[in-house]
């Protein structure tokens, strides 16, 4: 998706990650001026790709169903033409790879994490 693409009523701002089939994309909620982390699966081929759509799909129900301070909250999940997203809380912060930097972490900070 390129920068200002809109899929529903979010524009995307910038890619997040890099890998994967389902890129996830920093989005801002038009209307509700509010960021989200939208993750895309564009799935053209739904035949070729179905064990893919059905780990996406699986995803994106769990997601749905946690309610947990830890774990982002999903604002919207849906299909766009052969795109299917969900829309999750942004949390700015850097990532667990980033925090552990390449090395184990030590066993008290990994559970305070």
């Amino acid at each position: 998706m390129p920068v200002g693409a809109e899929i529903q009523n979010y524009r995307f701002i910038r890619r997040l990650d890099r890998q994967g089939a389902a890129p996830l994309y920093l989005g801002e909620q038009v209307g509700l001026e509010r960021y989200a982390a939208v993750r895309v699966l564009d799935a053209t081929d739904d035949q070729a790709n179905a064990g893919l759509v059905r780990a996406f799909e699986r995803e994106r129900q769990l997601l749905a169903h946690i309610e947990q301070p830890n774990v982002v909250r999903v604002y919207e999940i849906g299909t766009a033409g052969s795109r299917r997203y969900c829309a999750m809380e942004y949390l700015d912060g850097t990532t667990l790879a980033e925090t552990m930097g390449g090395e184990p972490l030590p066993a008290g900070r990994a559970l305070g994490i």
